[in-house]
């Protein structure tokens, strides 16, 4: 079974590392600014470091590990 990495998957990243959307003037563009990191994320990367895992809770802590380090990586946190 693959991994999928969802839109919500990145926003809880964000939301998680103090990147909230009180950091926008709408709610709109905050909507934008979570969609641009989404587009970012390599899905194929977060499917890879999620094997490391072997429960789902550390599937999921792999996931959103992966995820952080893209996105720290792109400057978007």
């Amino acid at each position: 079974m693959a991994w999928e990495v969802t839109r919500d998957d990145v926003e809880n990243v964000l939301i998680a590392n103090k990147v909230n959307s009180s950091m926008t003037t709408t709610s709109e563009e905050w909507d934008e600014f979570v969609d641009e990191c989404y587009d970012l994320i390599n899905c194929d990367e977060v499917e890879r470091d999620v094997l490391h895992g072997e429960t789902m809770d550390e599937q999921i802590d792999y996931a959103n590990l992966s995820i952080y380090e893209q996105l720290v990586i792109a400057g978007k946190i």
